[in-house]
């Protein structure tokens, strides 16, 4: 098991923790200071969330391929683990910080809207996969709202 650095920012502790959705967990690492909050995003296994917590600048922008080809080709076949997966994905992709309710609601409308109509999606995916994939995506930014207003309201959503 790999030692957890201590918090780049301030130096305190970084502590390892989980969320649980269904059967699945979801790994993070926080700084243990009341006045940092530093945090990683949220990953499928204890020791990818241990090695992004453990990265430093001044040791390059490493990136883990097997990591990058997982968050970038959608899980269609298990609808838990294709939530977390495209939560993380979205986490990355998308800054949510500061985004009211107006703005989770309306972003899941549009995706609501492009299940119930199905168009292609950009890289050429129709069908049923495509559809599939969108259901993830909505069900993930949902998870996404839900963990930004937990935080917003202090873990009292």
């Amino acid at each position: 098991m790999t030692d957890v650095k201590s918090c780049p920012f301030c130096g305190s502790i970084g502590i390892v923790s989980w969320s649980a959705f269904g059967r699945l967990r979801e790994w993070h690492v926080d700084c243990a200071s009341e006045s940092c909050h530093a945090e990683i995003a949220h990953f499928a296994n204890r020791e990818v969330a241990v090695a992004a917590w453990n990265r430093r600048a001044s040791e390059g922008a490493i990136r883990d391929d097997e990591r990058e080809r997982v968050l970038n080709h959608p899980e269609i076949g298990d609808f838990a683990r294709g939530v977390i997966l495209e939560a993380q994905h979205q986490r990355e992709r998308w800054n949510d910080r500061g985004k009211r309710d107006f703005d989770w609601a309306a972003v899941a409308n549009y995706l609501l809207a492009k299940c119930l109509l199905n168009p292609a999606q950009s890289d050429g995916t129709t069908g049923e996969k495509a559809r599939l994939h969108r259901i993830i995506a909505l069900a993930a930014l949902c998870a996404n709202w839900h963990d930004s207003v937990s935080k917003r309201d202090g873990g009292h959503a």
